[in-house]
C-alpha cells in the first residue's frame, strides 16, 4: 500500500518581528540581572550621580547644592551612617556663608578625603580645626573625584568670591590621575555601576602605572604653580599637605621657592610664616605622618584620622602647638575690605 502519510512539515523561521521582540525580552532580563547584581556590588555608588552634576568647565563636575543625602559607604559599610550635604552654594556646609568674614578664614580644597567621605560633618577636619580654634573659620571646598585640574580650577572660580585669608590643598595620590569624565551616561545606574567597577578593577592598574610618570608629575607641577602665583597675587598663603609625602618631590623639583615642612621628633610644626621676610608663604606639609596607623572606613579616613589632620594644620598656620589655628598677632579689625590675613602679620 503506497504511503499516504503528509511529509513533515518544515519548521518556519521565526519573523523578523518575533526576533526583535525576543532580542528586547532578553536585553530587558539581563538588564534587571545587571542592576540587581550591581546594586547589590555598589549598593551606594547612585549617590555619586545624586551629588554632582555636570559643568562645562575645566571642573567637568561639581556638587550640587542644597544637597542632603544619607550615606553608608560604597566599597564596605560604614560602621555608622552619616549625610552628605551642601549648602546653597555647593559646599558641604550648613547654612549660609558670607561673602566678608569676621574670623580668620581658611578654605580647604581637594577630593574625597577633603570632603570627608566617611565622617560626619561635624567630624571632618574643617570643623575640627574650629572647635580647636573658634577665631578661625573653614570653608569646605573638597570633591570626591577631583584631581589637581579640578581643584585649580574651582580655586580660581571660588576665591575671589569668598575671599579667604589662607588656602589649604590636601593633596592625595589620586590628584595625579587624569581627571573623572562625568557624562550623561552617568545617570545610568547600570552604566554607572559598569563604569565604576570598571573604575576600580581594570582601570586602576592602568592609574598606577601613569600617576608617577614624568608628564603627570610636571603637569601637577604646573597646576600647583598656577594656583600658587594666583594667590601670591592676592596675598593669600597656601598649604599644601600631602597624604603621600613622596608626591611633594613633583613641586619641590619643578615649583621654585617651595618648602617643605616636616614635622620633628617632639610633634612640633613650624609655623607657616615662622622667620618669614615675606608677605606670601607656601607650605608644603607632609600630612602622612601624623596618620601613621590610623584606620580607614571605605577606603577613607575616620574621626580619629581628622582629628590630627585638623590639629596639624593648626600649628602650622598659627606656629603654636596648643589651641590656636591663626597667625600670631592677627586682627580682624586691623585689616580693611579686599585684605587679608597675610598683610597684618608681623614681620620677622
Amino acid at each position: 500500500m503506497p504511503n499516504t502519510a503528509p511529509p513533515p512539515r518544515a519548521h518556519a523561521k521565526p519573523s523578523l518581528l518575533s526576533r526583535l521582540a525576543l532580542l528586547a525580552v532578553s536585553s530587558l532580563v539581563a538588564g534587571l540581572l545587571a542592576e540587581l547584581t550591581l546594586r547589590v556590588w555598589f549598593p551606594e555608588i547612585g549617590k555619586l550621580r545624586q551629588l554632582v552634576v555636570s559643568t562645562d568647565d575645566e571642573r567637568g563636575f561639581a556638587p550640587k547644592p542644597n544637597v542632603r543625602l544619607p550615606f553608608a559607604g560604597v566599597f564596605s559599610p560604614l560602621s555608622q551612617q552619616i549625610v552628605w550635604q551642601t549648602n546653597a552654594d555647593g559646599l558641604r556646609h550648613e547654612g549660609e556663608i558670607g561673602r566678608v568674614a569676621e574670623r580668620f578664614r581658611v578654605a580647604t580644597y581637594g577630593d574625597s578625603e577633603t570632603f570627608g567621605w566617611s565622617v560626619a560633618l561635624e567630624d571632618s577636619f574643617q570643623r575640627r580645626m574650629e572647635a580647636i580654634d573658634p577665631r578661625i573659620e573653614v570653608l569646605n571646598f573638597g570633591v570626591p573625584g577631583y584631581n589637581v585640574t579640578n581643584v585649580r580650577d574651582d580655586l580660581e572660580r571660588s576665591v575671589p568670591r569668598f575671599q579667604p585669608d589662607l588656602v589649604i590643598y590636601l593633596v592625595n595620590k589620586n590628584d595625579f590621575n587624569e581627571p573623572v569624565q562625568f557624562s550623561p551616561l552617568s545617570y545610568s545606574h547600570v552604566l554607572l555601576h559598569l563604569r565604576f567597577a570598571w573604575h576600580f578593577t581594570v582601570a586602576k592598574q592602568l592609574r598606577l602605572l601613569t600617576r608617577d610618570e614624568p608628564e603627570r608629575l610636571e603637569l601637577f607641577a604646573r597646576e600647583a604653580e598656577r594656583m600658587t602665583r594666583y594667590l601670591e597675587a592676592r596675598d593669600t598663603p597656601l598649604v599644601m599637605g600631602f597624604l603621600k609625602w613622596k608626591n611633594r618631590e613633583s613641586v619641590r623639583d619643578h615649583v621654585p621657592n617651595a618648602r617643605p615642612v616636616a614635622t620633628s621628633g617632639d610633634g612640633h610644626v613650624p609655623g607657616a610664616y615662622a622667620g618669614s621676610t615675606q608677605r606670601f608663604r607656601r607650605e608644603l606639609v607632609d600630612v602622612k605622618a601624623v596618620l601613621a596607623g590610623e584606620l580607614k572606613e571605605d577606603l577613607h579616613f575616620t574621626r580619629s584620622a581628622h582629628d590630627k589632620i585638623a590639629a596639624l594644620f593648626c600649628q602650622v598656620i598659627s606656629g603654636e602647638a596648643e589651641r590656636s589655628c591663626i597667625p600670631p598677632g592677627w586682627r580682624r579689625e586691623a585689616l580693611t575690605l579686599g585684605t587679608t590675613a597675610a598683610a597684618a602679620i608681623p614681620q620677622r
